[in-house]
């Protein structure tokens, strides 16, 4: 049960929400230029990007950023799929 609501508390963070939303749009914008691999694949080096950096420069590495930025993607490999 702990670990559900770690989870959830993770969820609740603005920066959480944000890598997820970000990976989600990215993918969709460069989805109808570059296919479904491009996409993911630009979506997932702009979130490790930003991390390493954020090593360097910013707060810190954060796995959980990069879990976020997956689940962004992973949602918006299935919206073409639910349009048509």
């Amino acid at each position: 049960m702990k670990l559900i609501s770690s989870v959830f508390e993770l969820c609740r963070q603005r920066d959480k929400q944000q890598h997820f939303w970000l990976s989600l749009l990215i993918v969709l914008a460069v989805l109808p230029w570059g296919g479904l691999a491009l996409a993911a694949a630009t979506s997932a080096a702009a979130g490790l990007a930003k991390e390493i950096w954020d090593h360097c420069y910013g707060t810190g590495f954060c796995c959980y950023d990069l879990l976020a930025d997956a689940a962004g993607i992973g949602v918006a490999t299935f919206i073409p799929l639910w349009l048509m």
